[in-house]
Order: structure tokens, then C-alpha cells, then sequence
């Protein structure tokens, strides 16, 4: 069906699994590789993508889902330059945002998937950008 569960959402689970595991690889490369450049033009793409489905799926109660969206954008905003976030810091609010909503929401269980990696978001954006927050 079109909300993900039946028919084809096993398979199209696993590729956006993989995907975000790819994004959240890429993510850590470049920061590793300390590519300003390469930050500049990507960052801020990866941020947004990872913000995005970590939103959609959180609405859709699709907790594993947020969880590896989530995941992959604690490793984008990990990165030790702030041009990860975009010129005018774009990025840097959907990501704060979509973790807070994630992280302090009471219906999800405390032990479940997805608010561990939404703490770890937040964690890296201390950790990486405090001056920011």
C-alpha cells in the first residue's frame, strides 16, 4: 500500500536503509577528509535529506526508519565545520528540530529505535557546533 507496510515496503525499506547508511558514510568522509570544499557543496544537502525522511518517517510511526534517518544525520552534523549547514546556516534548524520532536516524544518507547538517535544528533551538534546552538 502507499503507506509503506504492505506490498513493496520490505523492499523499499531496505534500500532506503541503505541509502542512509551511504549518506551517513559520505557524511563521515568528508568530514574526515576535511574537504572544505566538498563540505561546502555537500553538507548541507545531506543534512537536509537526513532531516527530512527522519521527519516523514517520525510522522509515518515508522520509528526504525526515523531511527537510520536519524543516524545518518548525526553523522553529517558531526562534521567540524559549520558550512556543513549551508551560507546562511539553513540546514542547521530542520536538523535541531526534527531531533528535539523525535527525541522528547513521549509516545515513542524510551527504549525503542529512534530517541537514542535523536539524542545523539543533538550530542553531535553540541559537540561539533556549540557555538552555534
Amino acid at each position: 500500500g502507499s503507506d509503506g507496510d504492505g506490498g513493496g515496503g520490505d523492499h523499499y525499506s531496505r534500500v532506503r536503509e541503505a541509502a542512509l547508511g551511504a549518506l551517513g558514510q559520505m557524511a563521515g568522509a568528508l568530514g574526515a577528509r576535511g574537504d572544505f570544499i566538498a563540505v561546502a557543496q555537500l553538507g548541507c544537502g545531506i543534512v537536509a535529506c537526513c532531516a527530512e525522511l527522519a521527519a516523514e518517517r517520525h510522522a509515518a510511526r515508522d520509528e526504525t526508519g526515523a531511527a537510520s534517518a536519524l543516524a545518518a544525520l548525526a553523522a553529517a552534523v558531526a562534521v567540524d565545520s559549520d558550512v556543513v549547514f549551508g551560507p546562511d546556516l539553513a540546514c542547521l534548524l530542520p536538523a535541531v528540530m526534527v531531533s528535539l520532536r523525535v527525541g522528547m516524544d513521549d509516545t515513542l518507547d524510551p527504549e525503542g529505535p529512534a530517541r537514542g538517535p535523536a539524542f545523539a544528533v543533538l550530542g553531535a551538534l553540541a559537540a561539533s557546533h556549540a557555538e552555534l546552538l
